[in-house]
This record gives structure tokens, C-alpha cells and sequence, in this order.
């Protein structure tokens, strides 16, 4: 296997072809008037889209005309400049094409002044470190000035205008920008695709796990659970083993049995939620079964504590805590919650109707919320938001059907991104739109700043992708993004540039040709190497396949 080697300005004129290879291509897709790139898939249908994540993903060993062969250096500089870049979705859920634009344009100024110190022998050699420290703290006061620019979201309407700005759909934008109102800062949102040509929305005001019934005989013909009605619930992290755990409670009337209570309540179907059942149990709840009354084990080994501890007071049931002493033989009737509703479908279990107090609910959502401020992990934060969601105001589900499958891919990605930059905006209030908040700032910079030029490009591109001359060119009034999105494609676009700007050499993997291939496959075959002496397989890797060539 060979390697490049590089250094110095020819290092970083290959990173930079490789930086504008990606924002040349993603660029065209910023703003209303954004254009589609289509994306071929090997075994699906192609893609066509406008999201700047999606485009930045697919990027790899990319050449600028068909007879070219990739260049591995290129392709160095163009992946590291998407890699971070694209951490912009991951923490926003948007603002990907912001970042590589700007970001661009701080790559490009960044090596200009490192090759115009490297070329002129009469002044002393920039201090790169110095630039890259330069960079980080400009991004961080343009995003104080964001802050101080920054609304709150008033009413719905100006709401459903940034989602419609995010879809470029007024319908879309209205659906979504009226879902998130009703659900809130805290709203979890699932996007599905569908059959059918349509696009159908609802919010589910109940509380969604993974689960797995633990008896086949508990599921209906269509393969699920699906009981309506009061229904009751007992929550433990306890493995249940033993029948004698619901047919004697200790130290009480053997007759005085939790079966007995419910039954005598009229609550004929109780939903048992534990890590694990023992065949012994099984058996009994089967013959409980037969004789008219249902209890229907759900295994959730997979749910901690904390989530089982959700599922108790959305429920108003007591949680059966093992690490706290309680356990299910001195479990009592109001020890037992209720649910209106529970469906099982694969391995998705949903509850709805919840009969857990106001009071609680809204004490467990305060406790949730505190840790979310202070969760700094992106995965972990959107298992909280989701937990949040369906704890308070409930769970939104949008299921996107199209004519065609190439449409609903399409509007997959819109419609996510959307949903995203309406949160956001909820969450962390809004700007103007359409990079005038970053223009306004750039006028104000000094005209040796490095962000100077960086910081105009975003709305030097959307009035170019739209068709006007910039002296033309004005946003309206009523135009908004999330400064959430905006703050960080900032934080991002310095971040990979201030990287860049220090990188001085290059090391990449050269793609071998077909002679290369068999030279190593030869390398590799036991055979071989087992009939050469010690004193060549000592040898280094070139010396060694000259030798191989007379064996």
C-alpha cells in the first residue's frame, strides 16, 4: 500500500480543490430558489435533493470530469471539510449548506495569507496557530452579536413561516409550523414514509417503548396486541419467576391476592411490564387466561430505570423497584396503574389514556427537563426531548406518502429538515432571514478581518441562486431562521477552517491500479511468502516483491 505525502503550499492548494469541489456543489442548493442535485444509489432509486447534509455525505472520490482518475489528495481535503461540516445537522438539525459556505470562504482567505507569506522571502512566516486562535474567537463573538439580535417566537403564524421558508411549501410549512405549536419547545416528531399519496399527520397523547410480548397466544390474527378499555398496569424492573408471587402476598389472606382485587374491580386485562419471565409464571398466567382473566407480559429488558419510572406515573402505578426493596408479592391495588388503550406492533409498544396525576406528570417532566439542560450528548438529549414530548403535550407522527417513490424520498429529507428548524426556532428564538443578520455583522468587521468576506457569503449566494443583482436584492420583512442553526453553521464553519488553516502536510492512501492489485494480492498469498528464505521475508515491502517476481 502506498501513501502521498505532501507539504506546505502544494498540500494546501489539493485541500482547498477538494473544499471547493464540495461547496461548489452544495451551494446551488441555498435558499428558495435552490436547485436539486440528483444522486445515484446503488440498488435504489435515485435522489433527488436540496439538503445540503444528504449532498455532503455522498461525496466521496469525486472527480470534476468523467475521464479523470480521483485524486486521493482531493479527496483528503474534501471528506475532512464534510465530515465537519456536517456536525452542523447533528446539532441543529439543519445549517450544513451555511456551513460549507462559509466555511469556504475562510479556507480560501486562511491559505492565501499562508501562501502569500510562503512565496515573499523578505517577511517572516505567518504564525498559522495565531490565525487558527483568530478564527475561533471571531466565530465566537459573531455569535454573541447573534444573540443579541435574537426574538422570541410570538405566535403560531410566525412559526409556520419559518417552517414554510425551511419546506419552500407553504401547505407543508403550515402543517408542520401548526404540529410543533401545539406540542411545544419539547416536541418529538416522527417521520415515516407511507403507501398512498398523501401526506397525514397526527399527534399520539400517549407514550411509545420497544417492547416484545412474551406469550404468542397474547397476540391477535394481524400478529399484535391491541386491547381498549380500563386497563391495568403493574411496572417492575424485577424478573418474574415465581407464581407464588401473585397467588399469596406475604404476611396476608392467601384468598387476598392481587388477581382476586382486580377482579373484583371489574378490571379484566392487566398489562405486566418486567425484563424477564420465567416459564413457571408463563404457565400460570396462561391458565388465568383460559379462565377469563388476561394478564399480558411484556418484556422491555432494554428500559432503564428511569424510562420504567416514565411508563409508573404516566400509568398513576407504583414502580416494583428491586434496588429500592419492593417487590411484586406485596404489590396492592392502588400500587396498580390504568391505561385506556395499549397497542403492541412488532416490537413498538404504545400507551395512551394514562390515568397518572396532572401533578406527578408535571413534576416528572420538571425532573426531565433539568437533566436535558445539563445532557451534553446529542443522542441522549434527543432520547430526552422525546421523553418530554410524550410525558407533556404528546408524541406528533407525520406518515409521507407521494405519487412516486423518487418524490417521497425527496420529501422525506425536506420534511425532516423542517421539522427540525421549527424546534430549533421554538426552542432558542429567531433572526432575520436569509444571511442578513451575518451581512449586517460583516460590514461592521475591520477589512482585514478573516471572517470579513466569509460572513457575506451566504447572502451573496442566495441572491445569485434567486436571479438578482446584489444591489437588488432584499430580504422581507417577514423572512426568519432559527438562530440556533445560524449559531452553529458559524461555530462549525470556523471550527473546520481554523483545522484546516493548520494542517501543513497531507498523508493519503494511493488507489492502487490493476498492477498494484496483483502485485499485492501475490504479497498477501501464503504460498508464496512460505517459499521465500527468512533472509528475504526480512525484507522491506519493495525489496521483497522484486524478489517475488522470480519465485
Amino acid at each position: 500500500m502506498q501513501k502521498i505525502l505532501l507539504k506546505g503550499k502544494e498540500a494546501r492548494k489539493k485541500i482547498k480543490e477538494g473544499v471547493d469541489i464540495c461547496a461548489d456543489l452544495v451551494k446551488l442548493t441555498l435558499g428558495p430558489a435552490g436547485r436539486n442535485v440528483l444522486i445515484w444509489r446503488q440498488n435504489l432509486w435515485p435522489l433527488p435533493t436540496d439538503d445540503g447534509v444528504t449532498i455532503a455525505k455522498k461525496l466521496d472520490l469525486v472527480t470534476k470530469h468523467r475521464d479523470e482518475k480521483p485524486d486521493e489528495t482531493v479527496n483528503l481535503g474534501l471528506l475532512t471539510f464534510v465530515n465537519s461540516s456536517t456536525r452542523a445537522n447533528d446539532l441543529a438539525g439543519d445549517g450544513t449548506t451555511t456551513t460549507i459556505i462559509i466555511g469556504q470562504k475562510i479556507v480560501q482567505e486562511g491559505f492565501r495569507r499562508l501562501d502569500e507569506q510562503e512565496d515573499n522571502i523578505l517577511f517572516d512566516s505567518i504564525n498559522a496557530k495565531q490565525l487558527s486562535d483568530e478564527i475561533m474567537a471571531l466565530g465566537e463573538e459573531v455569535c454573541k452579536k447573534l444573540d443579541e439580535q435574537k426574538q422570541e417566537i410570538k405566535d403560531r403564524d410566525q412559526l409556520i413561516k419559518v417552517a414554510q421558508i425551511s419546506v419552500k411549501d407553504k401547505q407543508l410549512g403550515e402543517t408542520i409550523g401548526d404540529m410543533v405549536w401545539q406540542l411545544g419547545k419539547y416536541a418529538h416528531i416522527n417521520i415515516e414514509d407511507t403507501y398512498g399519496d398523501k401526506i397525514e399527520t397526527e399527534i399520539i397523547n400517549g407514550i411509545n417503548f420497544y417492547g416484545k410480548a412474551h406469550m404468542e397466544y397474547t397476540l391477535n390474527d394481524q400478529k399484535e396486541i391491541d386491547y381498549t378499555g380500563e386497563i391495568g398496569v403493574i411496572v417492575t424492573n424485577q424478573e418474574i419467576k415465581d407464581p407464588q408471587d401473585f397467588l399469596k402476598r406475604a404476611g396476608g389472606d392467601p384468598k387476598d391476592i392481587i388477581i382476586t382485587d382486580l377482579a373484583k374491580k371489574v378490571i379484566k386485562q392487566c398489562i405486566l411490564f418486567a425484563p424477564k419471565f420465567s416459564n413457571e409464571i408463563a404457565l400460570q398466567f396462561f391458565n388465568w387466561w383460559k379462565a377469563g382473566f388476561t394478564i399480558i407480559p411484556i418484556k422491555i429488558p432494554s428500559l432503564t430505570d428511569d424510562q420504567l419510572e416514565d411508563i409508573a406515573i404516566y400509568t398513576g402505578a407504583t414502580f416494583v423497584n428491586k434496588n429500592n426493596g419492593s417487590v411484586i408479592s406485596r404489590l396492592a391495588l392502588e400500587d396498580v396503574g390504568k391505561v385506556m388503550r395499549v397497542n403492541l406492533k412488532g416490537d413498538k409498544v404504545s400507551l395512551y389514556g394514562g390515568g397518572g396525576s396532572k401533578e406527578n406528570t408535571e413534576q416528572r417532566v420538571k425532573v426531565l427537563i433539568k437533566q436535558l439542560e445539563k445532557e451534553d450528548d446529542d443522542l441522549f438529549k434527543k432520547k430526552l426531548e422525546r421523553r418530554i414530548s410524550a410525558m407533556s403535550k404528546g408524541v406528533g407522527r407525520i406518515r409521507v406518502g407521494a405519487e412516486t417513490e423518487i418524490r417521497r424520498d425527496y420529501l422525506l429529507k425536506k420534511i425532516e429538515d423542517g421539522v427540525n428548524a421549527t424546534i430549533g426556532a421554538l426552542q432558542d428564538g429567531i433572526i432575520r432571514g436569509g444571511g442578513l443578520p451575518l451581512k449586517e455583522i460583516s460590514d461592521s468587521l475591520p477589512k482585514d478581518s478573516i471572517l470579513k468576506e466569509a460572513l457575506k457569503a451566504p447572502y451573496e449566494q442566495l441572491a445569485k441562486n434567486c436571479g438578482i443583482k446584489l444591489e437588488n436584492f432584499l430580504i422581507a420583512e417577514d423572512v426568519f431562521d432559527p438562530v440556533k442553526v445560524t449559531k452553529t453553521a458559524v461555530k462549525m464553519a470556523c471550527s473546520v477552517g481554523s483545522m484546516l488553516v493548520m494542517t501543513e502536510g497531507t498523508i493519503a492512501i494511493k488507489y492502487p491500479n490493476l498492477a498494484d492489485d496483483l502485485q499485492d494480492s501475490l504479497r498477501k498469498d501464503e504460498r508464496y511468502s512460505s517459499s521465500l528464505p527468512p533472509r528475504d521475508r526480512e525484507k522491506d515491502d519493495g525489496a521483497w516483491l522484486n524478489t517475488a517476481s522470480e519465485y
